[in-house]
């Protein structure tokens, strides 16, 4: 199986962890680039969960030493994908997953029916057990960032973190009519893969959880009136678990169900 095309497109990744930045930095497209327009998905893993949202791809020259003893210099052309992360427990080492989804990206008017994506089985761009190590700041280096309203936590106190990969489904691994798993060739390399078993030791937990219960509260049952509230959640399979989780939490607090 071939590696991913965006593998072979990446001459370094590095990480400035003053600015909670993550960095990748392209051959440059006359370099026999295969990918010119690739597509990431980043995301630490640890003690929390933190997605890598990734600004559009640049392009800038930086000065290169050619001859240090002649002291002759020259610029050299750099084009990168620079990501940036928040966490919720600064000065703490997070695990990293980057993975390549396009080896070139499309725009939302454009067909993608001849359009394929990097086969999942090589699509990591960082080795396994790959880690960073995060850092307490005072810089606001994200300043255009959301305020952020919580983050999944490890809340397994008996186990060790572990790295959080992302889950996909293999070749050959697929349900039949009868909705039990069908697995004509190895079980374990099925489960591995396709197992959520790994999304357990996670919860999720409000920055401040007593501040957006009153807010849900205030803005949905007071200022608006309402005795109660329905919320539909539309779709199969996913909705199901959407609104067994809105139910068990929503029920508890207010009167709101999920349908």
């Amino acid at each position: 199986v071939s590696l991913s095309l965006v593998l072979s497109d990446i001459e370094s990744i590095y990480h400035t962890p003053d600015e909670n930045k993550i960095v990748v930095q392209l051959l440059r497209k006359k370099d026999r680039r295969k990918c010119w327009n690739p597509r990431l998905l980043g995301r630490l893993s640890g003690p929390s969960l933190s997605i890598i949202q990734w600004e559009n791809q640049q392009q800038y020259t930086i000065p290169t030493v050619v001859n240090q003893e002649e002291n002759k210099n020259e610029k050299k052309f750099v084009e990168t994908i620079i990501g940036y992360y928040s966490v919720s427990y600064p000065g703490q080492r997070y695990y990293i997953e980057i993975i390549s989804l396009l080896c070139n990206d499309f725009t939302f008017d454009t067909s993608y029916q001849n359009v394929c994506i990097e086969n999942p089985a090589q699509h990591h761009v960082t080795s396994n057990n790959a880690y960073i190590d995060t850092t307490i700041s005072n810089s606001s280096t994200i300043e255009k960032e959301e305020e952020i309203i919580g983050s999944w936590k490890w809340k397994n106190d008996t186990t060790s973190v572990v790295p959080l990969y992302t889950r996909y489904q293999p070749q050959y691994c697929k349900f039949r009519k009868q909705k039990q798993l069908y697995y004509p060739r190895n079980y374990q390399r099925c489960l591995i893969h396709m197992s959520d078993n790994r999304f357990i030791p996670y919860k999720f937990e409000f920055s401040d959880n007593e501040k957006y219960e009153q807010r849900i509260h205030q803005e949905l049952l007071v200022e608006k009136k309402y005795t109660s509230l329905k919320i539909c959640v539309v779709g199969s399979s996913h909705a199901r678990f959407i609104t067994r989780e809105l139910n068990s939490y929503f029920t508890d607090i207010w009167n709101i169900t999920t349908k």
